[in-house]
């Protein structure tokens, strides 16, 4: 199962925040992405984090419900909307990551800086995989999968990806949206199946006993 082919199967919908958004269609997008949250739970994902490109906060962030995945860029200043502050400030949601240090810390270093407020969860905290080297969506999703599928996605070395350096560079690369719009929405759908499993597991076992790890 290849996770950007899942995505459009299950019929998401892929909604756009750049810098020529104004305030009142980025509210909308909101608004229809937390109109559709269930679980009280979003995957979170950021490209453009590393080295100088991400000096001032990501370059792109994606938050995703089971049908819609909002992809935003910053303003010129690295600034994000209010909507996506309030959403991840907001203490009743979940924040669903995989290998989220790095992007919560950019978060961190946006204009003004954009705060993630608990509670978070981390994929790899999720499963026994191993930690060294530490596990992709990928190889979480196919443990994750009830019917054991074997799950894939795109390479951004593969594809090239790699050498886009600013946020205008991404959204000219429509299947590089889909990707990023991919990794959160697959990072939700993972954590809802780990849960799932865990809830199962759980059920076999005394209350008092340590939940198990997939």
């Amino acid at each position: 199962r290849e996770l950007e082919n899942e995505m459009q199967s299950a019929g998401v919908d892929v909604l756009l925040v750049g810098s020529d958004v104004d305030g009142e269609e980025a509210d909308d997008a909101y608004a229809r992405l937390c109109s559709s949250i269930i679980r009280s739970s979003i995957g979170v994902d950021c490209e453009g984090t590393e080295g100088q490109k991400g000096s001032h906060g990501p370059l792109m962030v994606q938050v995703a419900s089971d049908t819609v995945v909002v992809v935003e860029t910053p303003t010129e200043d690295g600034e994000y909307s209010q909507s996506l502050r309030d959403l991840l400030a907001d203490k009743h949601i979940t924040k669903v990551f995989c290998q989220g240090k790095d992007d919560i810390s950019s978060l961190g270093r946006s204009r003004p800086p954009v705060t993630v407020a608990g509670p978070c969860v981390d994929l790899k905290d999720m499963t026994s995989l191993p930690k060294n080297p530490s596990p992709g969506l990928a190889a979480i999703l196919s443990r994750a999968d009830p019917e054991g599928a074997l799950w894939t996605k795109q390479s951004i070395k593969k594809r090239g990806w790699w050498r886009l350096q600013s946020s205008e560079q991404m959204l000219a690369e429509p299947s590089f949206v889909q990707y990023a719009a991919a990794d959160a929405w697959g990072t939700l759908t993972a954590h809802t199946m780990l849960a799932g499993r865990r809830t199962a597991a759980g059920g076999s076992q005394s209350s008092g006993a340590k939940r198990p790890r997939l």
